[in-house]
C-alpha cells in the first residue's frame, strides 16, 4: 500500500515538474522578437534566435514579426494648389527595429496600422496639397516625394519602426534608386520595400574617368551601339 502511494506521489510530482518546466522555456524563431512580460510590465526583449527561459507560471511572452510588413492605403483624392483633383493610390511597407518601443507606443500590429495609414495621409495631404499639379507630376516630384517620406518616417521612429512609401513614388511616376547597396542583404530587403533600382560596392566599385573612355571605346560595345541605332 505505501509502495503504491508512493509510485502514484511519485507521478504525480514528475507531471508537476514537466510543467513547470515546459512553461519556463519559449522558443524564438530567426524571423521574430520577443518580450516576456510579468504582469504585464516588460521584463526582457530578446532579439536573437533560439531556446529561451523565463518565469514559470508568471511570465508571458509576446512575439513580434522581424519581417517586412504590408499596410495597404486607400485611394485618396488630394487637391493640389493649383485646384486639380489628384488621385493618389499607396501602399507602405514597414520593419519592427525597436519591440520595446513598438510595445509601448502601439501594443500590437492593428493599431501600428491604424497610426501609419494616419501619418502616410496626412503627410501626404500637407506636401502635396501645397504644389501644383505639374510640380509633382514633373518639375518638383523628387523634391516633394523626399519630404512626404522623411516627414513619416519621422513619426514612424516613434514607433519603433523604419517604414518606406516606396509605392507613392511610383504612383507618381518617381524612379527610386537606393544607393549605398553593399551587402545582398540590403538587396533582399530592398526587393521586399518595391525598390528594383541600386547603386553601390556590391554592383561594382569606383572607376577613374580616364577607365570609363576606355571601357565605353571597347569595340564590342561600338557594334552594340550600331546595332541598336540600326534598330
Amino acid at each position: 500500500m505505501n509502495g503504491t502511494t508512493l509510485r502514484t506521489g511519485g507521478l504525480i510530482l514528475l507531471v508537476l515538474v514537466a510543467i513547470v518546466l515546459y512553461s519556463a522555456v519559449f522558443i524564438v524563431q530567426q524571423t521574430q522578437y520577443a518580450l516576456v512580460l510579468r504582469f504585464g510590465a516588460v521584463q526582457s526583449a530578446i532579439s536573437e534566435p533560439g531556446l529561451k527561459f523565463k518565469l514559470p507560471l508568471v511570465d508571458a511572452v509576446t512575439y513580434f514579426e522581424k519581417r517586412v510588413l504590408d499596410l495597404d492605403l486607400p485611394v485618396q483624392t488630394i487637391l493640389s494648389a493649383d485646384r486639380q483633383n489628384l488621385e493618389v493610390d499607396a501602399f507602405t511597407r514597414y520593419r519592427i527595429i525597436d519591440p520595446l518601443r513598438f510595445y509601448q507606443a502601439v501594443g500590437n500590429i492593428a493599431l501600428a496600422n491604424q497610426r501609419l495609414q494616419s501619418f502616410t495621409n496626412s503627410a501626404m495631404r500637407n506636401t502635396l496639397a501645397s504644389a501644383s499639379r505639374d510640380a509633382i507630376v514633373r518639375t518638383e516630384r523628387a523634391d516633394l516625394m523626399n519630404r512626404i517620406q522623411a516627414d513619416v518616417n519621422r513619426q514612424a521612429a516613434s514607433l519603433g519602426i523604419v517604414q518606406a512609401v516606396t509605392m507613392l513614388a511610383q504612383t507618381l511616376g518617381v524612379s527610386v534608386i537606393a544607393e549605398g547597396v553593399e551587402h545582398e542583404q540590403q538587396v533582399d530587403f530592398l526587393r521586399l520595400l518595391g525598390c528594383n533600382e541600386g547603386q553601390g560596392f556590391l554592383f561594382g566599385r569606383p572607376v577613374a574617368a580616364n577607365k570609363i573612355r576606355h571601357m565605353l571605346s571597347r569595340p564590342d560595345l561600338e557594334g552594340a551601339r550600331s546595332s541598336q541605332s540600326a534598330a
